[in-house]
C-alpha cells in the first residue's frame, strides 16, 4: 500500500510541474504551503492529496487485480 502511495505522490508531483512550466521544487513547496494556517491546510494542498489519494487507490486496484488474475492462473 505505501508503495502505490509512494508512486501516486510523485506521478502528481511530476504532472504538477508539468502543468507549471518553469518551476522548481521551491515552488512546489510554496504551493503547499499557501492558505496553511495553525487550524489547517490550504486548499491547494489539500486538492493535491486528494488526487493522490484517488491514484493510489487506483494503482492498488490495478495490482490487485494483476495479482489475483497470475495466482488464479498459476493454481
Amino acid at each position: 500500500m505505501a508503495l502505490c502511495f509512494l508512486l501516486a505522490l510523485f506521478t502528481r508531483a511530476a504532472e504538477w510541474f508539468e502543468e507549471h512550466d518553469n518551476s522548481k521544487p521551491a515552488d512546489l513547496r510554496e504551493f503547499m504551503t499557501e492558505g496553511q494556517t495553525m487550524d489547517g491546510h490550504g486548499q491547494g494542498r489539500v486538492e493535491f492529496y486528494d488526487q493522490v489519494c484517488v491514484k493510489a487507490k487506483e494503482v492498488m486496484r490495478i495490482m490487485q487485480n494483476h495479482f489475483v488474475f497470475n495466482v488464479d492462473q498459476s493454481l
